[in-house]
């Protein structure tokens, strides 16, 4: 999580909150919900294009959300709409 500083990512977890880490301000929104970033990152990514700005949203999911609809939907509508945003794909 970048720039999350140790403390505060022990102290998220410690309070439950490891579910949803987010930590609006260094940019880092989770959800554990499978697929659940997903749109979340597509809004981000549109918000950014029309107030051109030059950040670029990086959202990553496990393999098997990539074999979602959900997935293919949000990959498909970004890529369309020429959004400013990568989709990773951990495995």
């Amino acid at each position: 999580l970048k720039g999350v500083s140790e403390k505060k990512l022990t102290e998220a977890i410690i309070n439950g909150k490891s579910i949803s880490l987010c930590f609006s301000k260094y940019k880092i929104f989770s959800s554990a919900i499978v697929g659940g970033v997903l749109p979340i990152s597509v809004g981000i990514a549109m918000a950014l294009k029309k107030n051109k700005s030059k950040n670029k949203v990086h959202c990553f999911m496990g393999e098997m959300t990539s074999e979602t609809g959900i997935a293919h939907e949000t990959i498909k509508y970004s890529r369309n709409m020429k959004l400013p945003i990568r989709f990773i794909i951990e495995d």
